[in-house]
């Protein structure tokens, strides 16, 4: 009865000793996934702050087009006044141009008589060939 007793108390000894190693393995396990965990939250963290400055930059582009925008809508207008004008100008000045004939002056200019001696350039060409 007593070998049973001590086998007995050898296997609950070697199964106290199995379940505290696997307590143990659990709990390394444990702190092993809260530090992971730790790390993926700071690393949550760091990527909100970084959504915020994305955020708040395209805020700023999306000011700065609207801007640009507003500008551009503003020369079209401006052009379009000017095309209209511009326009306005045009057949006016058509409209005198076949009322009004304006006449251009014409200078006549005596231009000057250069006389070549024939006979020079003649005696000149059979004395050369």
């Amino acid at each position: 009865m007593q070998n049973q007793l001590n086998t007995l108390t050898n296997r609950i000894s070697n199964q106290e000793n199995k379940e505290a190693q696997d307590v143990a393995q659990i709990n390394n396990r444990i702190n092993t996934l809260q530090n992971q965990v730790g790390q993926i939250q700071q690393q949550v963290q760091n990527l909100e702050g970084n959504v915020a400055d994305i955020s708040n930059r395209l805020a700023a582009v999306e000011d700065s087009l609207a801007t640009t925008i507003d500008r551009v809508d503003k020369l079209e207008n401006i052009n379009k006044i000017w095309r209209g004008n511009f326009q306005v100008v045009n057949r006016t000045f058509a409209e005198l141009r076949k009322k009004i004939k304006f006449v251009v002056p014409i200078l006549r200019v005596p231009l000057p008589v250069v006389i070549y001696n024939n006979n020079n350039n003649n005696n000149n060409n059979n004395n050369n060939g």
